[in-house]
């Protein structure tokens, strides 16, 4: 796997970096390798769902829970990405520091409330974009069946990640991690 000499610059444009948590750390693993921002991965190595777990660094923030959202800005070409974002992946009640739980429709250790898409880039090299938001405290589950159905129904071209965190009050991604895939690779 080779990497960019400053990774997270890659994200630059696309979210505000310098707003991230310094003490909340997305974890994203396959086949027991972590992603580090700026990799770039198969598609065949990235076909199956990641393992995710999210550490946060302060105490009293232990209890929170996460709602992750996996994307793509760049389809279906970086050079024109009409479909952007595209959406991969949508996992919510994520608890701090554990890994999510396959449990579909979240709870308890969290689950998938949009399946898990691989990459499949068509042309030119896509980044794949998770971000980590905190979820407002006391809000378990934090989509109800009917708010599922809704994303799971509209679609996965064209979805914005600032659009649905501020309709789910959810403000700025807390960390943030990427992977690039070249279509070469698909």
């Amino acid at each position: 796997m080779q990497r960019s000499a400053d990774p997270i610059s890659g994200l630059g444009g696309f979210i505000d970096v310098s707003a991230l948590d310094a003490g909340t750390h997305l974890k994203v693993e396959y086949h027991g390798k972590a992603v580090t921002a700026g990799d770039h991965l198969t598609a065949s190595h990235t076909k199956g769902e990641p393992a995710v777990s999210i550490e946060v660094d302060k105490p009293d923030a232990s209890a929170s829970r996460f709602t992750v959202v996996m994307v793509d800005p760049d389809a279906p070409s970086p050079d024109n990405p009409i479909f952007a974002e595209f959406l991969h992946w949508i996992a919510v009640d994520v608890p701090a520091n554990q890994a999510l739980q396959k449990v579909k429709g979240g709870g308890g250790g969290g689950g998938e409330v949009v399946d898990y898409m691989g990459p499949a880039p068509p042309k030119g090299v896509h980044r794949y974009v998770f971000l980590a938001y905190r979820q407002p405290h006391g809000t378990e589950p934090f989509l109800d069946a009917h708010a599922q159905k809704q994303l799971q129904s509209r679609g996965r071209k064209k979805f914005s990640h600032a659009a649905f965190a501020q309709e789910r009050g959810l403000g700025a991604p807390a960390a943030a991690t990427y992977f690039c895939t070249a279509a070469s690779d698909a």
